[in-house]
């Protein structure tokens, strides 16, 4: 894959991505997804390959969305097949997509949610229908994208067709609204029928709260009012206790048992006499109830949290309590002990759909009675935390399970519930009402079907008489361009007779003869047109004629001149044979004078003298070091500044071994080749520079270093700058000048040969930049200047 292929499938793919995740609900997760644009667009646009490398990009974010890995192998197929199909040249990508749904990705989905996540059949069929509409939506997008694109494209064979265009504007005109509009009532729908059912749930609510809390207050009151009877247990005998007892019991059916219990929690009459055993019911204690220190300290009526009962078999019970209080001391309590079937008939008489339940709980999220079958009294109920929880309305929120893998989004709404909870007022007792989603479910996934169908039979109708329109439309067109493209070869013939297309509109029609004329026309001008190269062919053959001895004359100069040039680079290469001999003569005579100055020096015993004799000695072998670079080199006219001065450097270090001196040479310079007339000065400044850092520029008990810089000023400067790390230049610089041979020598050459300018300081040892006019014209200048 070329590169730049691969960089715009993983940008498309990343873009398909973002679209799947900024999805489109229609209801419940049932998602509106975009991400299959950027694919089809890719493989319009970049090729199978991108298509497919996006593809994979782009469905991997179902997984995140739906927890399964069905969708991706979907949409992974849709891509293949498409890309498949578009091979050959022609076909319609939308029409691919239509094909790929009804022969192939309709069955996948079946399969796939169906058959392997076991999803009901039909909202099977709704999300069969959503995942067709939706990608046949996509690549209709993708499609007008690529007509776009290719109507400013500056390749021609790009450019969109009559029909093409046509059949995309007849399509987008007619499915746009309706997918539109299909998706806004279906959400719409969605919305009204949640809310709708929220109300219902918050009224059921609301109800059973008022219900509950007067049966409870009206129920209660037997106990307080007999409590209030029995007054003080201490004093009232327990005959007439127990009669009490029985008798309000007889009045109060909504109670299983009631008693009258003393300060110590035993009971001193009771309701009935004997348990289920026969066992006496009085005389048993009850202290070690929890609800009992809550009444000592509050002293008023209160009802107890679900408890196992005493008496018989272990069965739940909900006490109702009143204490015994005379003369502001606690003397025991009065209890009855409810009949849940009996506020159970209250609930069901408020809940009237199956589809609802209503629960009862104490204050600690005890169940005391249910319509749900699979809760019983004293089960825990607790929201589960492995969920998502919606605020609907102030009062009414929405459960949904969590996701997990393999499993579809619709079984989990399926089991989701919308839940209001309320305070009934006494003793911390809420009611927990639950509506499950499956009915409002039931009836979104039918209007969905319906909507879906609906709108994926007019897609087939409207991409099936769009093109059949469009091809009667554009046929007459397509024959002009047939007959207008067979126009040159028909002109040629004298007597052929041109068959033009007739077309029922009139704009076509009136072109048509437009082009008929056009064509008689072009017959006389093609006539005369003839006439007109006949003449002209005669005319070319006498100048042909002509032509061919003047260039049988131009051929003869040619070939002299061609003799001419051969003998010129001849004698270029003898120049230049002769020019190297000459540079090789002049550098063995400077060798000889060095040699020369060699036994001079060692015969002189005088040492300034015999120092003088090396430092002409040194200036000799720069010059010749110059005329043995340009010897060596293909350029005889110019010498590289930046070889040069590294041989030069070798050498004077080369002297330098055996004095106990060491030197490290850094060289910064830029590839500057210089002419010869600059090269020889150069040559000596570098030379005695160097030799003056070498000489003095080693500072005390370290390692000298050398630095050297070359480089180039706004193309028409040379910059040169040598720097050592030694003590450094004297104070009075201008004195030094006039007293040191070597520093006066390069301030001639500088300011006399190459006509430039000196700087020396001291920075951390001697610092000289030397700065001179490059090119003729600026060298020019700065001498008239």
């Amino acid at each position: 894959m070329k590169r730049n292929i691969l960089v715009a499938s993983i940008l498309f793919g990343l873009a398909g991505f973002a679209g799947n995740w900024c999805k489109v609900d229609l209801f419940f997760d049932v998602d509106f997804l975009f991400g299959s644009f950027f694919v089809m667009l890719a493989i319009l646009r970049f090729g199978p390959l991108a298509g497919l490398v996006a593809g994979a990009m782009a469905a991997s974010c179902t997984y995140i969305l739906w927890h399964h890995p069905w969708a991706i192998i979907i949409f992974l197929a849709e891509a293949s097949f498409v890309a498949w199909r578009l091979r050959k040249k022609g076909r319609k990508i939308l029409t691919q997509d239509i094909l790929f749904w009804l022969v192939l990705g309709m069955p996948l989905v079946w399969l796939f949610y169906h058959h392997v996540m076991g999803v009901e059949p039909q909202p099977t069929l709704m999300i069969m229908l959503k995942q067709s509409i939706n990608g046949i939506f996509n690549t209709l997008l993708a499609g007008i994208a690529n007509l776009l694109l290719n109507t400013f494209s500056r390749d021609r064979e790009l450019l969109p067709t009559f029909r093409e265009t046509i059949f995309t504007i007849m399509v987008s005109i007619l499915m746009f609204p309706a997918i539109i509009s299909v998706i806004f009532y279906q959400r719409n729908s969605m919305d009204d029928e949640l809310n709708r059912l929220a109300a219902y749930a918050s009224q059921v609510a609301r109800i059973t709260h008022n219900s509950i809390s007067v049966w409870v207050e009206k129920n209660h009151q037997g106990v307080i009012g007999l409590a209030k009877l029995i007054g003080d247990p201490d004093t009232t005998p327990g005959p007439i206790m127990q009669r009490l007892v029985m008798e309000v019991k007889e009045v109060s059916p909504q109670f299983k048992r009631m008693g009258v219990l003393d300060r110590n929690a035993i009971t001193i009459a009771y309701s009935p006499m004997v348990d289920h055993h026969g066992k006496s019911t009085i005389g048993v204690n009850f202290s070690d109830r929890a609800y009992l220190p809550i009444l000592i300290a509050k002293k008023k009526p209160m009802i107890g949290d679900v408890v196992m009962g005493r008496f018989g078999p272990p069965t739940p019970m909900v006490p109702f309590l009143a204490p015994l209080i005379y003369s502001g001391e606690y003397k025991g309590f009065c209890a009855g002990i409810l009949d849940e079937e009996q506020i159970r008939n209250v609930l069901s008489s408020i809940v009237v759909k199956g589809d609802f339940h209503v629960t009862l709980l104490d204050s600690k999220k005890k169940v005391i009675v249910s319509t749900r079958s699979d809760l019983k009294p004293m089960d825990r109920l607790a929201t589960p935390r492995d969920g998502r929880k919606y605020q609907i309305t102030a009062d009414v929120r929405h459960w949904v399970p969590e996701a997990t893998p393999g499993t579809s989004i619709m079984q989990r709404w399926e089991k989701s519930l919308l839940v209001s909870e309320i305070d009934v007022g006494h003793d911390g007792w809420r009611v927990r009402v639950e509506a499950s989603l499956l009915p409002l479910l039931t009836g979104l996934n039918s209007r969905t079907i319906n909507g879906f169908l609906f709108l994926f039979f007019l897609i087939l109708a409207v991409v099936g008489l769009s093109y059949l329109i469009s091809g009667s439309l554009i046929s007459s067109v397509e024959r002009l361009q047939e007959a207008t493209g067979r126009l040159p070869q028909q002109l040629e013939i004298e007597d052929s007779e041109r068959y033009w297309p007739v077309s029922r509109i009139s704009e076509l029609d009136k072109l048509i003869y437009n082009f008929t004329q056009m064509s008689q026309a072009l017959k006389g001008a093609f006539r005369d047109q003839r006439q007109l190269n006949e003449y002209l062919e005669q005319r070319v053959s006498e100048r042909t004629a002509l032509s061919e001895t003047v260039n049988k004359q131009l051929q003869e100069e040619i070939a002299e001149r061609k003799r001419a040039e051969d003998q010129l680079l001849e004698a270029l290469r003898e120049k230049e044979v002769l020019l190297k001999e000459v540079h090789h003569r002049v550098k063995n005579n400077l060798q000889v004078v060095i040699s020369l100055l060699n036994m001079q020096s060692r015969q002189d015993p005088d040492g300034r003298v015999r120092q003088a004799l090396q430092d002409s000695r040194d200036r000799i072998r720069a010059m010749a070091l110059i005329h043995e670079t340009l010897h060596r080199s293909s350029n005889l006219a110019k010498i590289s500044i930046k070889n040069y001065t590294q041989d030069l450097v070798r050498i004077l270090l080369q002297a330098l071994q055996g004095r106990g001196k060491i030197f490290t040479t850094n060289l910064d310079m830029e590839e500057i080749s210089l002419p010869i007339d600059q090269a020889v000065p150069c040559g000596l400044i570098l030379n005695e520079l160097i030799t003056n850092a070498l000489k003095y520029g080693l500072p005390e008990g370290k390692e000298g270093l050398l630095r050297i810089e070359a480089r180039m000023i706004d193309s028409d400067e040379v910059e040169l700058q040598i720097r050592d790390n030694g003590p450094g230049l004297p104070e009075d610089i201008e004195r030094l000048k006039e007293t040191s041979l070597g520093l006066n020598l390069v301030s001639i050459l500088v300011e006399g040969q190459l006509l430039g300018r000196l700087a020396m300081e001291n920075d951390h040892g001697a610092v000289f930049r030397i700065r001179w006019p490059f090119l003729e014209k600026a060298r020019e200048e700065r001498a008239n200047a």
